[in-house]
């Protein structure tokens, strides 16, 4: 026993026992909620029955309907689709950072944690055979009654330093879906789930090099957090990726919310939103 204590009188040395234990106590109690928090978001089986309006997508020439799914219920030739999308886009950004695997994509793409917001073509919009692009087989295996799909969101819903955050893992678009706004109406409908699933905020990781993508998030309002290396320490030798946060509020009563802090993991970032 340290001197310290030994000189305490008993009743002020269990006094301050009892207070390690209070704030033990109420330590496992905050994380025990958060726990309880994620789990209560990730077994909504249907996260986008309150946002029945953000589910069409019609502007810039493209129309479009949104469908949720998580990892494990995602149909194979959608998963399919999902990984070529991500390997076409991106393959040479990981390569420069991380590396680039399939079978790792696919893991985290497929993971019991994963969510996915994919939007889909509407069928009378498709274009005819003869007019998809060349090497579009993936996608066009992924269609069904919605017609090919044009983008997804992944995420999850997680606690990051003892935060509940939503972390949006890629973004990822078909070249003709593009620069139309639908990346940007994607991670408005991610925010709003996770403002009604009590998140905290938004964290994604992306890549240094990807110069238009952290411009399109710093428009949407995020900026770099505490966690991206060398935000604390300028003269860190820079990472390849950064990691970005949109921290999430209600808004005062009476206006709508409704418009139109972490770690690398290996994500990704969007292309082309």
């Amino acid at each position: 026993m340290s001197p310290q204590l030994d000189a305490m009188p008993t009743s002020a040395k269990d006094n301050k026992k009892q207070r390690r234990k209070e704030v033990t106590a109420e330590l496992a109690r905050h994380e025990a909620a958060l726990k309880q928090l994620v789990r209560a978001a990730e077994a909504d089986a249907d996260p986008l029955r309150s946002f029945a309006p953000f589910v069409a997508y019609s502007r810039n020439g493209l129309d479009a309907c949104i469908r949720a799914f998580t990892g494990e219920g995602l149909p194979a030739p959608l998963a399919a689709w999902a990984l070529a999308l991500c390997r076409g886009n991106m393959q040479e950004m990981y390569e420069a950072v991380w590396g680039w695997s399939d079978k790792k994509k696919q893991r985290q793409l497929e993971d019991e944690s994963s969510r996915f917001l994919v939007a889909f073509e509407a069928a009378a919009a498709a274009p005819a055979p003869a007019e998809a692009a060349e090497g579009a087989g993936e996608a066009q295996a992924a269609g069904g009654a919605e017609g090919q799909p044009l983008a997804y969101l992944n995420y999850r819903f997680e606690v990051e330093d003892g935060v509940p955050v939503a972390y949006c893992y890629e973004v990822q678009l078909e070249e003709r879906a593009q620069r139309k706004g639908l990346g940007k109406h994607l991670m408005r409908l991610l925010e709003l789930m996770a403002l009604r699933n009590g998140m905290a905020g938004v964290l994604l990781t992306v890549m240094r090099a990807n110069t238009d993508a952290i411009a399109f998030y710093a428009r949407l309002g995020y900026s770099e957090h505490e966690s991206s290396p060398g935000y604390a320490d300028p003269d860190e030798e820079p990472a390849g990726y950064v990691i970005l946060c949109k921290p999430l509020s209600r808004p005062a009563r009476g206006h709508s919310h409704a418009h139109g802090h972490g770690h690398a993991h290996g994500h990704a970032g969007c292309c082309g939103c």
